[in-house]
């Protein structure tokens, strides 16, 4: 690893000859147990270095110790010895120094991984401003970098606009800056990934295959930087729905990250909770709940008792996996623990209102919502709701989904007028923003149909179910869980509207996907069963009900002829 100490420690008299031999000792040794993994013991080996005058070479070890610091998630931590550094830094060439903005922007990242955003922004406007006035870098990608950095924490403060001209900005002058073709690989990143937090998938997915496919040709198709592409492009994909291509390369990245001698590497851990992910949209969810189990045990053996940011948000994002896999199975009570051991660590680690907070809180009122407790649910979502709309604003995609969420469980619990309100909130944000993601609307149109039918309205209902089921077909393919769920929901519609020899034709359809996908014996496929006997017994075939019924009982393992 690159050596930050030099050996002479310029300034000192040879009177300091001893003292200068011990730091070196001391830095030499804690870089090699960093080197080991033994961040403990190098933690006090830094901190004990550095427990001298402030000088130019304390500040050398003083960066080393605040990255190592970042690494590991002692993000708190590292705040004083960064605000340190940056001392050390000032005093030694002003503020107009590069190495002075090199250590404000360490200081920035601290204080944005510690979630003080404001500051972090009004650390990184100096920094930019400072290489901009220094005509050696101002057109260079330092600065491409430095400005992805503010946009970055433009982002997580909320600040959309800002953050989307910054990124764009980088990019623009990386494009004709000497040396920039090296950047634009990661800047292309860069801004995917932010157009994906935004809910603009389309727009990230091509951005992050621009990305892919030069960082396979630059640095090589095994590299671990062309890993964290593919899990990003994965997750991006496994949004909009594309399980097979996300599993795809999410093998592929695993891959890369196990020849490359990183399997604990915390992306391999994102890898691997995503994979579950993909399990999940393909149907597989005993497979992801094995899997999202195993990283979490992985990870927890790994850390230990570490209590800092990182070790808590790696351990929450396994168990939203282990959470959302139980909730498939329709296994409520666990799914529950899990999900609110999630919030907990994310809401301890977290700045209030993140977005990972929000989806936790999400997850957690999906899972009450299915167990039948709708007001503990409504709770969760209004959260959800309110911390949505006061970072992207009512107009936003996300502030749609979150409406919907909401609207769908008060359609369920009966508030009709509040749900169709929140629908209609929704439908204006969608239509207001050209960029959103277009099954979006598709999704709307579904919960649209819900409360229709719940209401008695069937005639405006029929068109929303037909062109969300349409969508989905055509999306996911007619046995995806999603494509299935939305046409029981259709069969019930076609029931309610006495139109029995439809609903025979779709519910066996419908049986036929997750019986595929699901398996037999899932409590959603048998439910279909139950569905489907109760057709036929419209149609007057009380013997064939009878069977589908008993085949129903079978496979829910009830044995019992008088139930």
């Amino acid at each position: 690893m690159r050596r930050f100490f030099a050996i002479t420690l310029a300034g000192l008299v040879a009177g300091h000859a001893a003292a200068q031999d011990d730091l070196a000792a001391l830095t030499r040794k804690a870089r090699e147990l960093e080197d080991r993994g033994q961040t403990d013991a190098a933690v006090k080996l830094f901190a004990q270095a550095v427990n001298r005058p402030d000088s130019p070479a304390v500040g050398d070890i003083l960066d080393r110790y605040c990255s190592m610091l970042l690494r590991t998630g002692r993000y708190a931590d590292a705040v004083p010895v960064a605000e340190r550094l940056l001392k050390i830094r000032l005093a030694a060439a002003g503020g107009d120094g590069i190495q002075a903005a090199g250590a404000r922007n360490q200081l920035a990242l601290a204080y944005k991984l510690s979630g003080r955003v404001r500051e972090a922004i009004s650390l990184y406007e100096q920094t930019l401003a400072v290489f901009q006035r220094n005509k050696d870098v101002a057109n260079s990608p330092a600065t491409a970098t430095v400005m992805h950095n503010l946009a970055a924490a433009y982002a997580t403060a909320g600040r959309v606009a800002d953050a989307e001209r910054l990124y764009q900005a980088g990019l623009d002058l990386a494009g004709r800056a000497p040396n920039g073709d090296k950047f634009l690989p990661q800047g292309w990143h860069n801004l995917g990934t932010f157009y994906a937090d935004e809910g603009r998938y389309a727009e990230a997915a091509a951005l992050l295959r621009k990305a892919l496919a030069a960082k396979e040709k630059d640095l090589g198709p095994k590299d671990p930087n062309v890993a964290v592409t593919l899990i990003n492009l994965a997750g991006v994909l496994l949004t909009n729905g594309d399980a097979v291509e996300a599993e795809h390369l999410l093998n592929r990245a695993l891959e890369i990250l196990k020849a490359t001698d990183n399997e604990t590497h915390p992306y391999a851990i994102i890898a691997r909770n995503m994979l579950a992910e993909a399990y999940r949209g393909r149907g597989r969810p005993a497979e992801a709940e094995k899997l999202a189990r195993a990283t979490l045990k992985q990870l927890e053996d790994k850390l230990g008792t570490a209590d800092n940011v990182k070790s808590g948000v790696e351990i929450a994002g396994c168990l939203v996996r282990v959470a959302s896999a139980l909730k498939d199975q329709v296994k409520y009570q666990d799914a529950e623990a899990a999900a609110r051991r999630a919030v907990a660590l994310r809401e301890k680690y977290l700045e209030p209102g993140h977005s990972d907070t929000v989806a936790t809180w999400t997850l957690l009122a999906g899972i009450l919502r299915a167990s039948g407790r709708l007001d503990e649910a409504e709770m969760l979502y209004r959260k959800a709701k309110s911390a949505t709309d006061s970072r992207f604003g009512k107009a936003h995609p996300k502030a749609a989904e979150a409406a919907r969420d909401l609207a769908v469980c008060l359609t369920e619990k009966g508030d009709f007028a509040v749900a169709e309100a929140l629908l209609a909130d929704a439908r204006r944000a969608l239509a207001g923003d050209k960029k959103a993601d277009p099954f979006a609307s598709r999704r709307l149109d579904h919960a649209t149909a819900e409360l229709y039918r719940e209401t008695g309205r069937l005639d405006e209902a029929e068109p929303l179910y037909y062109a969300s089921v349409k969508a989905a077909v055509e999306k996911f393919g007619p046995a995806h869980p999603l494509t299935t769920s939305w046409a029981y929901d259709a069969c019930l519609f076609l029931i309610a509207k006495s139109r029995n020899e439809e609903a025979h034709k779709l519910v066996t359809a419908v049986l036929a996907g997750r019986e595929k996908t699901l398996g037999k014996n899932h409590p959603a496929t048998i439910a279909t069963l139950e569905l489907l006997s109760e057709v036929k017994e419209q149609l007057g075939g009380h013997a064939q009900a009878e069977a589908v019924v008993r085949e129903a009982l079978h496979r829910a393992g009830d044995t019992d002829p008088m139930v």
